[in-house]
């Protein structure tokens, strides 16, 4: 994943830099294989979903995941190291999309390709306690 800084540095205007905020080996396990969506929540932790894991008619052999990239506040090029939050093993279903909502108490998932008789998509909601910070860093 690459980080953009869109804004002038050293007084040269258009001058953009460019970083691998979440890479293999740097800040991420070898299983991070394919981010797809992003929500990033207001003290800078970045929220990613993947969807590496196949279908059933493929043979899904691993979960498709959401993973939390905590904030590195000693360096805004690299996200300190990355963790799986939760991992869909469902046969077809893969999380689609993921949000916060404006107070940071609940974060979105979406998931669609759900199996079985039952294929209809849904969002799951998952809250935090009103006194504990959601997925904190030390």
């Amino acid at each position: 994943m690459l980080a953009i800084d869109l804004k002038p540095s050293g007084g040269a205007r258009g001058q953009v830099f460019v970083s691998d905020y979440v890479r293999d080996g740097l800040n991420a396990p070898t299983d991070f294989d394919f981010p797809d969506n992003l929500a990033l929540d207001k003290a800078g932790n970045l929220y990613i979903t993947e969807d590496p894991g196949g279908s059933s008619s493929t043979g899904k052999t691993i979960g498709d995941d959401v993973w939390f990239a905590p904030f590195n506040p000693s360096s805004s090029a690299h996200a300190q190291p990355i963790v799986r939050f939760l991992s869909i093993t469902d046969c077809d279903a893969e999380p689609t999309g993921i949000y916060l909502s404006p107070t940071g108490k609940t974060l979105f998932i979406d998931v669609q390709h759900r199996g079985g008789s039952d294929p209809r998509d849904l969002s799951i909601a998952v809250q935090r306690f009103s006194n504990v910070q959601f997925l904190q860093t030390k």
